[in-house]
């Protein structure tokens, strides 16, 4: 940029470096700091705020023009190095190297990409914005800054950092960096990613898009769940698959906009002056439950000169009103500090960015940064102001938003300020896995372990390893997870680590960055800076020679005491042989409770889109990613946990389109000739058992006009027919009534029968007959004449027995005998689950029949009461099973119609609709 001007900076007789500019605008280079010095240090007598001359010790050593050294006492801070790029600053800070490294971001990436950058589990704030001190045309860098790698002779993270970029309708791009001496680079040139064109709301409102976490084994290439194992299971709904794509990158993306208030109007809001001591603005966030990841906020100095630091609170809203409501209980979630050094005296923006751990305590805060779509307060503190020395936060001068207000802490009593607005931008991500979408990577490493102690091992939690320390000689204490410490020989650096664990009491977990051989008696020290807790090694040590680190637990595969721990590591080194994996302590002590790792460690590829690549039409998943297998097809691939490619079969949709909801009754089966083909199997072994034994739950056939056994060639029908899915078995009963009954699954020649479930939920009893629900569908559940059910749960005793159904519709069930049935309100414990089904009932009540040996038996592919504009269902095709279909459909509701039926439609190898011609029958 040009020549440091000597206004923006004091040199103490200390040798404290600072920036005094009231422009943070004003960058330069390393050189140029490096100038400067040499400017300053040839004065034949200080002047001013800047008190080096000729007669101070050399403040510095130059390596390049891009390595600079400090010699001790000389020293920046975090503010200072803002302003510095193109170089690394190194200086003694604790006894220990403190450092700070060049890091230039290499493009072209598409317009207003926000490049993020991960260090040790955390997003750091983006002071960079879209991109700052660019190198001149034709240069593709086009942002350089300094990250802070080092402190105190501790390595953050060893000095790793990963660099994103992820804006919603571009490329993702990642690039792994460990950082050092000069300047290091990160590659992150994209494009516009054209399978990513929908927009933010759009993607936000896909919320039938699901996803089954942790180990689950998938059937997705048609062979057989056992062995396909995968962490994660996506369900498109009626959605494209590429809209599960699209959706994957919008719970990925940077962390997006969820409530912001006024533009301010330069009105000054105190905060800390002795009086008022925190200002509070009220937010309502997106809908859906997402983690909170930063505020933004205009604040100056408004007073003499603060000092300390700058945070941000979380708090939950007493929900009193408009103008009446404050913060209640206690602060949710505490944001990183910000330097006083770093705000000037003219308004501008400030990053309050919230991660994992609180950084005053330690304590993990990962569930309290979870947002509701509720009112909540965003609290701005200092806790060093008085009444001469505090700062401003910008406001409105009147409330500008119908739905919030403010409120002012004064000396430690929240009262309300509903008449100006705070300007406030808050930011959240996406919940995947338990962690804020825009961190979330995927499988790393897969870990191997042959031992299991203690409990707490859960899916979706924190692990961590690293070295076990016993100490004594705590000294404000307790250590906090998270922050960064040392451990000397009396003033020799042994090694630098961050706190995984403290017990409070003799016991502390660290992650070391340089293996190292620890003894009894070694100090144990942070590197804050101030307020330092120490403590002293006291005898044991445990690890010392392994490497330390956290990730989070995406599946395990448990196999009483053996098997695999899938891990997307979040910070420190990878686990190696006979580490001990330990759960957080926020499920069980981790002293006590981990896993054993063996030699049997595999690292994996992460690729920038965690759910995989999308052509438009078809998924090449990650490792690890599966889908729910009728939503995928041939042209997709996805590879297991064993790394194996799985290929599904060619999953293929039939659609019969033109219905009215509500109305049309749909019927597709097999097709002999014209008409319906109600002989394609044959009961095998008689059904005739019911309440009165064994409810029947097995369908044995043999051939009709389809063979039996049938191969798996053959097999075209979808794998289920129960819940939502519109497939169900049609039988013969020896009174003439083919039974419309659901089938869990099945395996040449058994059709296992279905056993709808309710689930817990709130269901009633009315007219001393009906079991009622007000919510969900009985038909939609499976559940049909015939039914044997079991009900329990119900406050009256009577209603909790075992029954047959008489009749169903969405909302009620009768059963055949009402002798004991009671009417009662809803609860919230009731539930209704089949036992099988009743073929004859022996108990004197209405008996429905016998389905005796031979007689027919056929499948539905589409048997439902239409609930849309278009029913369908999914098969698996191959070469040799093409089937000709029968399609009927009858209206006899508002708008009836004659009888619809085609008796040319087939399932082929491509997806086939046929559109029922609504001829008027009124």
């Amino acid at each position: 940029m040009g020549a440091i001007i000597a206004s923006d900076v004091s040199i103490t007789a200390a040798g404290a470096i600072r920036w005094t500019g009231t422009a943070t605008t004003n960058r330069h280079t390393v050189l140029e700091f490096i100038q400067f010095l040499m400017d300053k240090q040839d004065d034949a007598q200080a002047a001013g705020d800047d008190l080096l001359d000729i007669t101070v010790d050399t403040p510095f050593n130059r390596s390049t023009d891009q390595i600079l050294t400090l010699n001790s006492p000389f020293n920046i801070d975090d503010t200072f190095a803002l302003h510095l790029y193109d170089g690394s600053v190194v200086q003694t800070t604790n006894g220990g190297e403190t450092r700070w490294s060049g890091l230039n971001i290499i493009g072209p990436v598409e317009t207003g990409t926000e490049y993020m950058i991960l260090q040790n589990g955390k997003v750091l704030p983006s002071f960079w914005g879209t991109g700052i001190n660019p190198e001149a045309s034709p240069s593709l860098v086009f942002s350089r800054h300094l990250i802070k790698s080092k402190v105190g002779g501790a390595e953050i993270d060893g000095a790793r950092i990963t660099v994103l970029a992820r804006e919603l309708g571009d490329q993702f791009r990642r690039f792994a960096v460990t950082l050092g001496t000069g300047n290091s680079v990160a590659a992150i040139g994209n494009g516009s990613d054209i399978f990513n064109a929908k927009v933010e709301a759009t993607l936000a409102g896909y919320t039938t898009i699901t996803n089954v976490e942790g180990f689950q084994e998938i059937d997705i290439d048609g062979t057989g769940a056992s062995g396909q194992e995968y962490y994660s299971q996506w369900n498109k709904a009626a959605l494209a698959i590429n809209d599960v794509y699209e959706r994957s990158k919008w719970i990925s993306q940077r962390a997006h906009v969820t409530d912001l208030t006024t533009t301010a109007a330069g009105n000054n809001r105190v905060v800390e002056n002795a009086t008022i001591v925190g200002q509070g603005q009220s937010f309502i966030p997106l809908s859906g439950t997402e983690k909170l990841t930063e505020a933004r906020l205009q604040i100056k100095n408004g007073g003499g000169t603060p000092t300390g630091t700058l945070y941000c609170e979380l708090w939950d809203s007493n929900d009193a009103g408009v103008g009446t409501a404050v913060p209640t209980g206690a602060s949710l979630a505490r944001s990183e500090d910000v330097l006083a050094s770093h705000i000037t005296s003219t308004y501008e923006e400030v990053i309050f960015r919230f991660n994992r751990y609180n950084p005053t305590t330690g304590v993990d805060q990962l569930v309290g940064l979870d947002l509701a779509n509720a009112e909540y307060f965003m609290v701005l503190r200092n806790d060093a102001g008085d009444g001469s020395n505090f700062f401003h936060v910008d406001s409105a001068s009147s409330s500008t938003d119908a739905t919030q207000g403010s409120a002012v802490d004064t000396s430690g009593t929240w009262g309300t300020a509903s008449v100006n607005d705070i300007q406030l931008t808050v930011k959240s991500s996406p919940v995947i896995h338990g962690l804020p979408g825009e961190i979330f990577q995927g499988i790393n490493i897969d870990v191997g372990f042959d031992a299991e102690a203690g409990t707490g091992i859960i899916e979706d939690t924190i692990l961590m390893w690293g070295t076990k320390v016993t100490y004594d000689g705590l000294a404000s204490g307790p250590f906090r997870p998270g922050e960064q410490l040392t451990f000397k020989t009396g003033s020799t650096l042994k090694a630098g680590g961050e706190v995984l664990y403290d017990d409070g009491v003799d016991e502390i977990l660290v992650s070391l960055d340089t293996q190292s051989a620890l003894t009894d008696d070694d100090i144990i020290s942070t590197v804050r800076g101030s307020s330092e807790t120490t403590a002293v090694i006291n005898a044991t040590i445990v690890d010392d020679d392994k490497s330390g680190g956290e990730g989070i637990l995406l599946a395990w595969d448990d196999n009483t005491g053996s098997g695999e721990a899938y891990i997307q590591v979040i910070s420190g080194n990878n686990p190696v042989d006979n580490n001990l994996l330990r759960v957080s302590d926020l499920t069980e002590d981790p002293l006590v409770s981990y896993l054993t790792a063996t030699s049997t460690i595999v690292t994996r590829t992460i690729n920038p889109e965690f759910l995989g690549t999308s052509t438009g039409s078809n998924i090449i998943g990650t490792y690890g990613i599966g889908f729910e297998l009728l939503d995928v097809g041939a042209s997709d691939r996805f590879t297991s946990l064993d790394d194996s490619s799985r290929t599904p079969p060619n999953n293929v949709i039939f659609t019969v389109s033109g219905l009215i909801s509500g109305e049309d009754r749909v019927l597709v089966g097999p097709r002999t000739g014209s008409a319906l083909d109600v002989g394609q199997w044959q009961v095998s072994t008689t059904l005739n058992d019911g309440i009165a034994g064994t409810p029947e739950v097995t369908l044995v056939i043999k051939t009709g006009t389809d063979t039996v056994p049938v191969t798996a060639a053959k097999i075209n029908h979808p794998t289920t027919g129960i819940g939502a899915g519109n497939s169900r078995l049609r039988i013969k009963r020896d009174d003439g009534i083919y039974a419309r009954i659901p089938y869990d699954s099945f395996a040449t020649p058994n059709f296992t029968l279905g056993t709808p479930d309710t689930g817990v939920t709130n269901l009633s009893v009315v007219g001393n007959d009906t079991f009622t629900r007000a919510a969900g569908s009985f038909l939609d559940d499976g559940f049909e004449k015939g039914c044997v059910f079991a009900t329990t749960g119900f406050t009256t005793g009577t209603n909790n027995s075992t029954y047959v159904a008489l009749s169903v519709t969405a909302t009620g069930i009768v059963p055949t005998d009402t002798t004991d049935v009671v009417t009662e309100a809803a609860g919230s414990n009731e539930q209704i689950q089949s036992t099988g089904w009743e073929f004859n009932n022996g108990d004197s009540s209405t008996d429905t029949g016998n389905a005796t040996a031979n007689n027919q038996v056929f499948l539905a592919y589409i048997d439902v009461l239409a609930d849309a504009t278009s029913e369908t269902f999914t098969g698996v095709h191959t070469s040799s099973n093409d089937r000709t279909l029968f399609v009927r459909v009858r209206d006899g509701g508002g708008t009836p119609i004659k009888t619809f039926e085609s008796s040319s439609a087939q399932f082929l190898s491509t997806a086939q609709t046929v559109a029922a011609i609504r001829t008027s029958d009124a």
